[in-house]
């Protein structure tokens, strides 16, 4: 399923990078190590990708969108430790124990678990792991069974310019697209708030990171 047709260039323009602190946290206390082999499970337009490429990772990226991937393409040709597919995450098309970890941002809701649950654990090397990070929330937790995860939030404060701030509402699946009756009206809404609420050019936005990590075997179906 393609959820966010279309949002490729506002995605790229408007979604939040992530705390360094989280990476930190992942090849520290979580066990992520250089020169493992990572997949970033629906990688939008590799801008989490970058991280695990610039501690030292060999990454796998995937991603269901072309017009994502092909930003992605663009932006990581120059390491070679990179693959990036068009693919899915109920079938993702790697060989069997080829993973160290997986990671999957802002996309684990929408996979069909049914048929993702069975695909990490065949994907994914004995004693790896799978890291689920979502912003804005800790819905995540439901990823794993019981007690048998790790989990850590980070909360950090970006300054987003009035383009960053329009296009990471743009990004939103159920927000509207060029051309749609509602687009025009939407925009300017964002505009208003924006104008009301910012400072020197910049709102000042709070955001919380959530993340859970834990085995394969783990993951509830």
């Amino acid at each position: 399923m393609n959820t966010h047709a279309g949002k490729a260039e506002s995605y790229e323009k408007g979604r939040p990078d992530y705390p360094e602190a989280f990476f930190d946290f992942l090849y520290g206390e979580a066990g992520f190590r250089p020169g493992q082999v990572i997949a970033d499970i629906g990688c939008g337009t590799g801008k989490v990708t970058k991280h695990f490429l610039a501690r030292g990772g060999s990454v796998v990226a995937i991603e269901p969108d072309g017009d994502m991937l092909r930003i992605a393409m663009t932006k990581l040709s120059g390491y070679p430790n990179c693959q990036l597919f068009q693919g899915y995450a109920e079938d993702t098309g790697l060989a069997k124990g080829a993973i160290d970890h997986i990671f999957c941002g802002n996309a684990y809701h929408w996979f069909a678990r049914d048929k993702t649950v069975p695909e990490f654990r065949r994907i994914l090397r004995e004693g790896g792991s799978v890291a689920i990070a979502t912003l804005g929330g800790g819905n995540d937790v439901s990823a794993f069974l019981p007690g048998t995860f790790q989990e850590k939030t980070f909360t950090y404060v970006i300054h987003e310019t009035p383009e960053q701030y329009l296009h990471g509402l743009l990004s939103v699946s159920s927000a509207p697209l060029p051309g749609d009756d509602a687009y025009e009206a939407f925009c300017s809404n964002i505009q208003t708030y924006f104008n009301k609420h910012s400072r020197n050019g910049a709102l000042k936005v709070e955001m919380q990171l959530h993340c859970v990590i834990g085995g394969a075997e783990n993951l509830a179906i």
